[in-house]
């Protein structure tokens, strides 16, 4: 799966520009850039064959109409803006979804941790951590258990 680095970077610019580049993981980044090819292939099939060289296009009107075209994010194929979630809201569930994974047992995945090890600090549940010698985390012997209650 090579991309070419002009690819990408027209894609990271397009996308800071629409402002969705924030939260945006690389398989999302991928998945565009893969639309993108599909997109220029299909264009290139149904586009006539020219007999003679092709005018000059700038990178500049690349972009211009590569932002017009629609199905891009924000816009439905009829040309109505889909309103986007603001930006206070997605930080805000980042935030509830990081603190979501401190508070679960890294373990079992599944129960609230309860239990402090001593010396390393890390957290497990109270049904994994009695069965635990050594720290999953950083793999530190583990000296005692201290049970905690979070707030």
């Amino acid at each position: 799966m090579g991309f070419g680095r002009g690819q990408v970077q027209q894609l990271l610019q397009r996308k800071y520009h629409q402002a969705v580049l924030a939260g945006m993981s690389t398989s999302q980044l991928v998945a565009d850039l893969l639309q993108e090819e599909d997109r220029g292939s299909a264009a290139g099939a149904r586009a006539p064959a020219h007999l003679g060289p092709e005018p000059p296009t700038s990178r500049r009107e690349a972009q211009v109409q590569s932002t017009r075209e629609p199905g891009h994010a924000g816009e439905e194929p009829g040309g109505a803006q889909v309103p986007r979630e603001p930006q206070g809201a997605r930080d805000a569930e980042e935030q509830l979804q990081r603190l979501r994974e401190e508070r679960t047992c890294r373990v079992c995945l599944d129960r609230a941790v309860a239990v402090v090890f001593v010396p390393c600090g890390h957290l497990a549940c109270g049904e994994c951590a009695p069965s635990l010698q050594r720290c999953p985390v950083c793999r530190a012997p583990i000296r005692s258990c201290v049970r905690t209650f979070l707030a």
